[in-house]
């Protein structure tokens, strides 16, 4: 069962470190890629980063009533969610279009 706890905070961490860039580029005003559109709009964004946000706290939360050591759990997916974060973008930095970003 500590396993499944460790696992359910590991995948908060992911679903909190994609819910940030979604969330700072739309409440900026900028597109950004989401799942069903390239680009999607600032707003889809938004909610796009709030769901992801929400998902990661309940998730956190519910992997916490494991008697786990969360903080290390949690950032182990943040960190996580952020190399995966790393690595699409180096792979769409040179189209802006790709990555769903506006080139105007």
């Amino acid at each position: 069962m500590v396993i499944l706890g460790y696992l359910l905070v590991l995948l908060a961490g992911l679903f909190l470190g994609n819910g940030v860039p979604h969330l700072t580029r739309g409440s900026a005003g900028y597109r950004h890629r989401v799942p069903w559109a390239v680009p999607g709009s600032a707003f889809s964004n938004v909610i796009w980063g709030s769901i992801n946000l929400l998902i990661g706290a309940w998730l956190a939360w519910w992997g916490s009533t494991f008697c786990l050591i969360v903080p290390v759990a949690l950032t182990v997916g943040l960190v996580g969610g952020f190399l995966v974060l790393t690595y699409t973008s180096r792979a769409w930095e040179k189209d802006p279009a790709a990555r769903g970003q506006q080139t105007n």
